[in-house]
This record gives C-alpha cells, sequence and structure tokens, in this order.
C-alpha cells in the first residue's frame, strides 16, 4: 500500500519570505545571536558526548594499531552511546528555548537543529573535508575491509565549528544541480561501501532556486542520509531534475530502491522527532518538508511503500535570470 503526503501548492513568483521581509543584516544578525547562544547553552554537553565518543573510539582505535581487533560489539555500543548523547544534546536545546533563549527565526532554528546533531561528524573534520562519516561509520569500515587506515585520528572539535553566521541563512542563487553533485560527493565513501549507485539527471540548462545556502545543504545532507540508511543491501538512488509544464519551477524527484515505509511510518516521519534508524537526528522528514514547504514556499510529497523504495518529490519556484 502506497501513502502520499501532499504538501501546500508552490505560489508562482512568490518571495521566500521567512527571510525576504526581514533581510536586512542587522536582523540577521540578531538571529545568528540567538541561535549561537542556544549552541552555547548546549555545547557543555556536546563537549561531554565528544569526550565519551572519543574515549571509546579511541580504545578501539589503539587496540587494533596494537595488534588486536575492533569487533561487533564495539561498533554495537557505540551506536547506542550515539542514540544516548543524541538525545541528551536535544534535551539541553529544549531546556535553552525554555529559559527564553528562543530562536524567532525557522530558517535559523532548522539549521541549528541539523548542525548541532551532526557532532558524531565533526570530530573528523567533516565541515572541511567531503565526508559525512562517523565513529561508527569508521568501525563498520574497518570490519568490513581490515584495514587499519580506515580508522582516522579524531580531530579537536571547537564550538566554532558550529556556529551559525548570516551568510550561511542568507538567500542566494543557488545552481541545483552543482549542490546536489556536492552532497553525492559528500556521500560517496558510505554509499560505495554499501553497494550504493548514485545517479543524476539533470537536462543542459542551468536551473537556479534562491535559497539560504548552509541549510540547503543541511537539508539535502539529511536527504541522502535517511536514503542511505533505508538500504542496507545496497541499491541505487536516482535523481532527477527538471522544469515544470509552466517553465516557472523547479521539479525534482530522488527515489530510492530502498525498504520503504508503511503509511504509519511515514506519518511518524514527517510528524518530526521520529527516526528508525539507530544513529539519526530525529529530526526526519518533518524538518526536511518544513523547509521546502515553509522556506522555499514549494510542494514537497512523499510516495513510500513498503519492500520498493520511497521517492521525493520537490517542486520550487525557479530564481530569476
Amino acid at each position: 500500500m502506497t501513502k502520499k503526503e501532499h504538501g501546500t501548492p508552490p505560489i508562482p513568483d512568490q518571495k521566500n519570505q521567512a527571510l525576504a521581509e526581514k533581510e536586512d543584516g542587522k536582523y540577521l544578525e540578531e538571529m545568528c545571536s540567538a541561535a549561537n547562544r542556544v549552541i552555547d547553552h548546549t555545547y557543555p554537553v556536546m563537549e561531554m558526548a565528544h569526550a565519551e565518543l572519543s574515549k571509546m573510539y579511541s580504545v578501539i582505535r589503539e587496540r587494533v594499531l596494537a595488534g588486536g581487533e575492533a569487533t561487533q560489539e564495539d561498533k554495537n555500543e557505540l551506536v547506542v552511546a550515539m542514540v544516548k548523547w543524541a538525545e541528551k544534546i536535544h534535551e539541553a536545546e529544549s531546556e535553552a528555548q525554555e529559559q527564553g533563549k528562543i530562536v524567532d527565526n525557522f530558517t535559523v532554528s532548522s539549521l541549528l537543529q541539523m548542525r548541532t546533531h551532526r557532532i558524531h561528524s565533526i570530530p573528523f573534520g567533516s565541515t572541511q573535508k567531503n565526508d559525512e562519516s562517523n565513529f561508527v561509520t569508521y568501525i563498520k569500515r574497518y570490519l568490513d575491509t581490515g584495514d587499519i587506515e580506515s580508522l582516522p585520528v579524531i580531530e579537536k572539535m571547537q564550538i566554532s565549528d558550529f556556529y551559525i553566521t548570516p551568510e550561511d541563512v542568507k538567500l542566494s542563487k543557488i545552481d541545483i544541480q552543482d549542490g546536489l553533485k556536492d552532497v553525492a560527493i559528500i556521500n560517496k565513501v558510505v554509499a560505495q561501501e554499501k553497494n550504493i549507485s548514485i545517479k543524476l539527471n539533470f537536462p543542459d540548462e542551468k536551473l537556479f532556486i534562491s535559497a539560504p545556502h548552509g541549510l540547503n545543504l543541511e537539508t539535502f545532507l539529511e536527504i541522502f542520509k535517511n536514503t542511505i540508511s533505508a538500504m542496507p543491501d545496497g541499491g541505487e538512488i536516482t535523481i532527477t531534475g527538471k522544469k515544470s509544464d509552466d517553465q516557472k519551477h523547479l521539479v525534482l524527484t530522488i527515489s530510492d530502491t530502498g525498504i520503504g515505509m508503511s503509511p504509519d511510518t511515514l506519518q511518524k516521519a514527517l510528524a518530526g522527532g521520529f527516526t528508525t534508524k539507530p544513529t539519526g537526528t530525529g529530526r526526519g522528514l518533518g524538518l526536511v518538508r518544513d523547509y521546502f514547504e515553509k522556506i522555499l514556499h514549494g510542494e514537497f510529497k512523499v510516495d513510500s511503500e513498503e519492500d520498493k523504495g520511497t521517492t521525493l518529490t520537490i517542486t520550487l519556484p525557479l530564481a530569476e535570470k
């Protein structure tokens, strides 16, 4: 049985009002400062998470370097710890909101939520390198290959890795194909390890949208994480972009050949705060849908069938040339 979720129809030629109405530099600086106050409040918990997970990972790495072995149990213990700390980080964020450190802007707030839950990748330099791997990914990579070099050294985590600047949330003209190529490159290693191929089908003509660059990247990273996680036995991700019949919108489809979702699972995923993945952010499709509908004023649909896969259809206003 297939479940389809319809979003709000796109409004032709409508500005991205979530930022356009108050896009002056002072407003953005105030909103980013509010987001960074939440990060300041949350960061001590993130540091504790980093310390515990780093210690667990380092013990495993040192054992391997000394001639020992990493085990499936090592990986499972890391998964449990990552889930525990993801919940604690979310609790700290909620506490910051209750104390009045509120981010009164949906765009900035969404970027904040996605960024703070990438803590498991940042110790490996994910803000600088094209890699979204984390503690568990590297242990799994070693278990699969036996290659000691697949266990990199942990980098020092800094609070500046998480801070949000006005540049992250300003509207800019984005070539959607180039942006998705970057996301595919970031996920290339993990996809190859899981025997997942990524295909991009776009016309020769460039297709531009108007979007906040930082949040756009984070949103598509979230989509790719969900999609890759849905294909434990390998498969294919197909991304197709084209103009709508009225030539005023981008129609983007992202399809996978994964496990799919039941109507109940899909409903929970779209509600937010739900994930079937042991190392997921817990934000899932709900935050992704809100980004496309509430920030970019587009349409977001999900078609999913168990054991057959999922297709996202995203319709967005094209940026003026």
